[in-house]
Formats: structure tokens, sequence, C-alpha cells
């Protein structure tokens, strides 16, 4: 939450856009062996960020994007956007995939991110996510804590080859809710990842301020969605 506002802040200072307050109903099953975990029914948080969304709409916000900065929340967000074909809405919404690397629009900063990233396994709370946390708020980052438990695999579940998994494989592999080694950080590189990510949104929000594919094909399927036996083939 906190690496993703900060994102969405410095890509709205280059890129016109309207922020919205923090938002913290997100999918966090995953957490609740951890203390201080507050996790909302799927029903719950489904209902929130529908009407979130709604509500932006009648307001005159009509073009949204999805910023999360949780590991838990892309299936819950994936299938919540594919849910926007079982009806009209009257506003597009798109989901940013946050960070992803070989997407920099500087060169020069991807070879130095590139070269200061040292870990070989890196995820929850590992060399990237601190490095964010210690640029963006040291404070909040206990050193000391650091090295006090493994972020290695702990390769507790295996599961035949074929079978994509199930809800247990992160608590089977990371119990400590934590993915990588963090000793490894660098607020230089948390500078750098911020930046190229909020660049990456500026991207983003040029072109959902230009576009009007997106409106056109959704207002196609849905035409054809309530008359499928006179769908014809799509031909350009």
């Amino acid at each position: 939450m906190y690496d993703v506002r900060a994102v969405a802040s410095k890509a709205a200072e280059k890129e016109y856009a309207i922020v919205f307050p923090t938002y913290c109903f997100s999918q966090i099953n995953e957490a609740r062996s951890q203390p201080g975990t507050i996790a909302y029914s799927h029903e719950l948080i489904w209902k929130v960020l529908d009407e979130t969304c709604s509500e932006l709409s009648r307001n005159g916000l009509k073009k949204i994007i999805l910023l999360s900065g949780h590991g838990g929340n892309p299936r819950f967000l994936t299938f919540w956007l594919e849910n926007q074909l079982s009806s009209p809405r009257d506003y597009e919404v798109v989901l940013f995939e946050n960070d992803e690397p070989g997407k920099d629009t500087d060169p020069v900063r991807e070879r130095e991110i590139k070269s200061l990233t040292k870990a070989t396994l890196d995820g929850h709370a590992g060399e990237s996510e601190t490095s964010n946390m210690l640029y963006l708020y040291p404070e909040l980052v206990d050193k000391d804590a650091i090295n006090s438990e493994s972020g290695a695999d702990q390769n507790r579940l295996r599961i035949p080859y074929g079978t994509t998994g199930n809800g247990f494989n992160w608590y089977a592999s990371y119990p400590n809710h934590y993915m990588g080694d963090a000793s490894q950080h660098s607020v230089r590189l948390g500078e750098l990842q911020i930046a190229r990510e909020a660049d990456q949104v500026v991207e983003l929000i040029k072109y959902m301020k230009s576009d009007k594919t997106l409106q056109q094909i959704k207002e196609e399927f849905f035409k054809k969605a309530d008359n499928p036996l006179f769908t014809k083939p799509f031909t350009k």
C-alpha cells in the first residue's frame, strides 16, 4: 500500500490524475496466521470494490486504473475484472501490473537497477520491497530483524506436476510471510524502482486518457452478447 501510493502520487505529478484515498480492503486470507491481519470475506471485498468503482463513475470518473501493491490480490482482481463482461458498466477499468522488468522507459536506469540487484531469490519483504521501504519510509524498517528469520522456500508442499496448487501454497513455502534476502537492500535501488514504476503508470494514464478502443470494444461485445445468435464472424 505504501509503495503503490507513492508510485501513484509520483505518476500524478507528471501526468495529472486523481489519486483515490488509501484503499485497504484487499484479499489477505493467506496472512491470517500472522498477528494483526484483518481478513474480510470475499463477498465484502468484492462488493466494496464494485461499489467504489461505481461511485467513482457516478462522480464523473469514467476511466479507472487499479494499482495493487499486494501479491495476494492479482487472482481476485483478475476475476473481478472478468466479471465486467457480465453486465455493462459506464466506466472503463484496467489493472496495472506493477514493476514489470524490461519495460523501463529509461535504459540507463534499468542498467543501474540490474547492477544493484543482488539477491537470487526475491519476493515479499525481500531485497526489492525492503529497498523501496528504506527509500520511502526508512523509519518503518527494522534492520536488526532482517536476519532473524529465513526467507528461503521451505518446500513443504510438493504437489505432482500438472496441478496448479491450492490455497495453501504460499503458506507452505513461506510461513513467515518473508521471501528472499532483505539483507541485500539498497536505498538507491528503492529510489530507482519507484521511479521506474511511476513512469510506467504515467504511460498508462496517458493511454487511458486518449484511448477510445476499450470503450468501443466493450460496446461491441455487449451488443453481440445481447443477441449471440446473430453474431457474425469477425472481419477487419
